[in-house]
């Protein structure tokens, strides 16, 4: 029986080694409850570049917060 990670290891290589950008500096594991539901937990694989991260600061508190605060990042969802 494949384990969790095997399953989703499977899933996301795949998607990742499609992925161009030169300036990707982070991967993101967005977890949630679809509709709020625990039975149905759901994963969203996404990224962030440097160009983003440099276009978020001027509406950021700070270069942090443009850098790791989710809400800056690139919503590209690549695996839902």
């Amino acid at each position: 029986m494949e384990s969790l990670h095997e399953y989703l290891y499977g899933k996301i290589k795949p998607i990742i080694e499609t992925w161009k950008g030169k300036d990707i500096y982070a991967i993101s594991f967005f977890v949630y409850d679809d509709e709020d539901d625990p039975m149905k937990p759901t994963m969203t694989l996404g990224y962030n570049t440097i160009q983003n991260f440099q276009d978020s600061i001027k509406s950021a508190y700070d270069e942090g917060e443009a850098k790791w605060n989710y809400a800056y990042w690139l919503q590209n969802y690549e695996y839902e």
